[in-house]
This record gives structure tokens, sequence and C-alpha cells, in this order.
């Protein structure tokens, strides 16, 4: 009994890596055919992973507006003149 705990636990990481690749391969089958499907299952990813640059991410995005306000309003300035 021991000698099969010892071999699960050996084989362990290996069924886990074919069973994500099987995964995979089937999400990449189904997104062949039904592509509103693959569509669905990336938006429930987005929904449920968090984003490790959230941060970084929202800071890029105030920046952004932030220079587009500035340069809208350097050009009213210059249209005036």
């Amino acid at each position: 009994m021991e000698i099969i705990n010892e071999l699960v636990r050996l084989f362990v990481p290996y069924i886990v890596f074919v069973a994500i690749l099987v995964v995979f391969w089937l999400l990449y089958k189904s997104a062949k055919r039904w592509r509103g499907v693959a569509f669905a299952f990336g938006m429930l990813v987005q929904i449920f992973l968090p984003d490790p640059k959230v941060e970084q991410t929202i800071q890029m995005v105030v920046e952004e507006k932030r220079a587009k306000k500035q340069s809208a309003g350097q050009g009213d300035k210059n249209h005036l003149n």
C-alpha cells in the first residue's frame, strides 16, 4: 500500500500537467467551432481572475485622460488666438 501511495505522489504533477493540457486542447477545439462559447469563457476568466497590474493600469488611464485634457485645453487656447 505504501508503494502505491509513493507512486501516486510521484506521478501527481505529471497527471495534473496532462489534465491541464487536455482541458486546454478541448477549449481550443471548442473555440474553433463555437466562438461565442470561447468569448463567454474568456469573459468569465477575466471576471474571476484578478489582474496583477490593476493599479498600474488605472494610473496609466488616469494619466492618459489628463494628457488629453491638457492637449485639448492647449488646442482651445491656440484656436482663440
